[in-house]
């Protein structure tokens, strides 16, 4: 990204300190007027989907809707506006759309009818581009999908696309992803499509594809890679797990069958799959020392250090056993040693545990290198707020 230096020093400059437009949202008028004025001006309404209490609804909005290319496409292209589906017209909205995450962000026609939607917060310029891009294409446009369903339900392609667009507007797509794998053949399930569609989509171990898969894991480990086959059956195996625990229907008979049928399989990481089930069901009983008590014997041998912030944080929330405590800080010592594992987060999860053993000179030292790493980081400050505050509580540690 070089060009003359003089140039470049100014160019940047403006491109990053000038980020002052924001996508200007119609505040006053209802949804049918809304509608109304982007039939008048031939364009379609944008309208984003949030509640009060959706964290990544503020962080669009704060970050990406602030972006000038953004704004600056969003504001000739469509006209804007903003409903909290939990009051006033957006509960009615929310209902008419079948709005079932937060964000989601709707594109309507001047005949008050969705065209195209998209679920999430994504964290790029383009995407939103893009989303706006596909709105405006007829053929392209989630509506169209739609249409074509009927027609072209039996192509493969097609269908993994369809099911593409239906999954990341938070729609159920279940019945259509039965569809997809009814059309395809046991040989063929090893095919580059079927494998991210299996990946992606598959989430019970009682359906054929998943049988076929652990019967013939070599031959799937050939085709891509084992850490990858691996890390796929897994998800396969705590998806069925979710769906059985926190089911109205769940049962301790049919978790231990489940866990049976698991250890029965010719996979080499069951025993880790059984560890991630078993926390679970601490979870589902509400039993927070037993999980305690059962991650902390257990740990060591199944979790990686990805895992070690969210368990350490949560022993720190919620236990006062100074063996749990110590475990965590163990395990966040460990991490924050890393060169990718020191980040502020991990060094304030660290931090906290230090000072609720009473580590009070440790506990300074890392919550001070946690507040140092997150400017460097240019995290914004009422992030990182709650370390500032843990310090003036170390301080007070006798």
């Amino acid at each position: 990204m070089k060009y003359l230096f003089s140039v470049l020093v100014l160019v940047l400059c403006f491109h990053v300190f000038a980020q002052d437009r924001s996508i200007e949202f119609e505040t006053k008028l209802s949804f049918s007027e809304l509608v109304q004025k982007a039939k008048n001006e031939n364009k379609l309404l944008f309208i984003d989907a949030y509640t009060t209490w959706c964290g990544p609804c503020k962080w669009m909005a704060k970050n990406m809707f602030t972006k000038n290319e953004i704004a600056d496409y969003y504001n000739l292209n469509f006209i804007n506006a903003k409903f909290d589906m939990e009051k006033g017209e957006g509960i009615e909205l929310a209902k008419k759309f079948q709005v079932l995450c937060y964000p989601n962000l709707l594109f309507i026609d001047g005949n008050g009818e969705l065209v195209h939607r998209t679920g999430g917060a994504a964290q790029f310029v383009e995407n939103y581009i893009q989303f706006g891009e596909i709105a405006k294409n007829d053929e392209a446009r989630f509506s169209t999908l739609l249409k074509k369903y009927e027609s072209n339900k039996n192509d493969s392609k097609f269908l993994a696309n369809f099911i593409d667009a239906i999954a990341a507007t938070c729609l159920p797509y279940e019945e259509f992803v039965s569809i997809y794998f009814s059309l395809q053949k046991d040989e063929d399930l090893v095919s580059d499509l079927n494998w991210y569609m299996l990946g992606r989509y598959m989430n019970s171990h009682k359906n054929r594809e998943f049988k076929y898969l652990i019967a013939n894991i070599e031959k799937f480990e050939k085709a891509f890679t084992k850490e990858e086959v691996h890390e796929i059956i897994e998800k396969i195996l705590i998806n069925s797990a979710q769906k059985l625990i926190f089911s109205e229907s769940f049962s301790k008979e049919k978790l231990a069958e489940l866990k049976s049928e698991i250890e029965a399989l010719n996979f080499e990481n069951k025993k880790r799959v059984i560890f991630k089930i078993n926390i679970m069901e601490h979870e589902k009983d509400g039993d927070s020392d037993a999980m305690f008590d059962y991650v902390v014997k257990e740990g060591d041998k199944f979790l990686d250090m990805s895992q070690y912030n969210s368990i350490s944080w949560s022993i720190f929330e919620k236990s006062t056993n100074e063996k749990h405590l110590n475990k965590a800080a163990e395990w966040m010592k460990a991490l924050t040693v890393t060169e990718d594992g020191k980040t502020w987060e991990n060094l304030d999860t660290y931090a906290s545990l230090l000072f609720k053993l009473k580590d009070k000179k440790r506990a300074k030292i890392v919550a001070l290198e946690a507040i140092e790493i997150a400017k460097k980081s240019q995290v914004p400050q009422e992030d990182y707020k709650a370390t500032e505050e843990l310090i003036l509580k170390i301080d007070k540690l006798k």
